[in-house]
């Protein structure tokens, strides 16, 4: 059933309020999400000069498809959106793209490298000017129509047939899909399981709802060489290692269970200079990274997005939790080791990348509504991810190091073959 848009946007907000509370009952991030969300829509009102408003709608015989995007999550998500706008937009020369999300920063690094996205603008003004769009969709884990748009076909049928007949397409699909969508994010983990046993995952799920094929993981992301450039002058080669987790998740603390934990990365960095004492470790991240003694280089919340893709794309492989750099370091050509513990490594895992999964416990995201802040099976840290022995890390990283050196193809950055085949190993 498509609910009518004023009770379809209130049950998202309820939905939305009562996911904060269950990851923080003392309401505080209750209390920070409606602030922000207030001072927006204050500052919308006050300011219509900073509502989106292109010429394209005041032309009526204006040749382009103008759609609107919401899109949620990190940068990861991102990323994976990102590749499916640029799928879709191949269908036709006159397809256009507004993107809306809740970090325009973030949205404008990744977007903004694509011909086809005309502009991107915080989420809060949409509801101002959906209705001027010839399309609304809403992209995430999944992709659909928004909930109350009507779907100007006459236009879209007219200008861009491929992609009316793409849209005829999502919209059969979300019926297959409504029960998942309607109960997100509680139901996601039984979502991916399903996605997976009809053979999809996190890159194909998306272009399979709209008919399409996914194309390639390179994105052409802006990188700012300055901080690469300083760390080439003083290291040969480096690897990377990153020890945080989505900073827009709602977590009570600082640690995640999709964590490695912080008493294994110092092992790991140990174990690894041992033996690889010519390869620096140079360690990325944001606030909510936590930084290990025994780096040589810690750039924990000191570089911008487009400083870390370049010290990505020069790194010799990347080391992480699975999260938003991996996507990242997938457009750049760099190969990442990734440790898996309650995310799915099937569903999320890059074919290509040495996805590494426990063979204890693990793949138990949203069995709870507490699983990012604690064990679904109610260990003090999650089993899974202390199985994964650091020095046994170690030794898979010290042989992909003796591979690229062996490989003289293997030069980072340029390493775009490495995600034609899967590459999972167990603990």
């Amino acid at each position: 059933m498509i609910l009518p848009p004023r009770t379809a946007v209130a049950k998202g907000r309820l939905a939305t309020a009562q996911q904060y509370l269950k990851n923080d009952r003392t309401g505080w991030l209750l209390l920070k999400h409606t602030c922000k969300w207030a001072i927006s829509r204050v500052l919308g009102k006050v300011s219509r000069l900073d509502v989106p408003y292109p010429e394209q709608f005041a032309a009526k015989e204006s040749e382009k498809v103008i759609v609107a995007v919401t899109v949620t999550g990190g940068i990861g998500d991102y990323v994976v959106v990102a590749r499916v706008l640029r799928d879709i937009a191949a269908l036709s020369p006159s397809l256009r793209f507004h993107v809306f999300c809740p970090s325009v920063e973030n949205g404008k690094w990744v977007f903004g490298s694509l011909p086809c996205v005309e502009g991107v603008f915080d989420a809060v003004f949409l509801s101002q000017v959906k209705l001027r769009y010839d399309c609304v969709l809403v992209a995430n884990e999944y992709l659909y129509v928004a909930n109350g748009q009507q779907v100007k076909l006459d236009n879209l049928t007219r200008l861009a047939p491929s992609f009316a007949q793409a849209i005829a397409q999502c919209m059969k699909n979300y019926k297959r899909w409504q029960l998942f969508i309607e109960h997100q994010p509680g139901l996601d983990g039984a979502f991916a399981h399903r996605a997976v046993a009809l053979g999809l995952n996190r890159y194909s799920f998306l272009p399979s709802l709209v008919g399409l094929t996914p194309g390639p993981f390179a994105l052409p992301l802006a990188c700012d060489e300055t901080i690469a450039d300083e760390l080439s002058a003083r290291f040969e080669r480096w690897i990377t290692i990153n020890t945080g987790f989505d900073p827009t998740f709602p977590t009570v603390s600082r640690y995640a269970t999709k964590c490695y934990p912080a008493q294994h990365w110092r092992r790991f960095v140990r174990a690894f200079r041992e033996k690889c004492p010519d390869v620096a470790v140079v360690q990325l991240g944001a606030k909510t990274s936590i930084s290990i003694p025994g780096v040589d280089e810690n750039l924990v919340s000191a570089t911008s997005l487009a400083q870390a893709a370049a010290i990505l794309k020069r790194a010799s492989f990347h080391v992480d939790n699975e999260g938003g750099l991996v996507h990242v370091a997938a457009c750049l050509g760099t190969r990442s080791i990734v440790l898996f513990g309650p995310t799915s490594v099937k569903f999320f895992g890059y074919p290509g990348n040495i996805n590494i999964s426990s063979d204890v416990c693990g793949d138990c995201w949203w069995a709870t509504d507490h699983w990012m802040d604690r064990c679904p099976r109610g260990y003090r840290r999650p089993k899974c991810l202390l199985e994964l022995d650091p020095n046994r890390v170690a030794d898979i990283a010290a042989g992909e190091i003796q591979r690229i050196s062996s490989s003289p193809e293997s030069e980072p950055g340029k390493d775009t073959d490495v995600f034609r085949s899967p590459f999972i190993v167990g603990a």
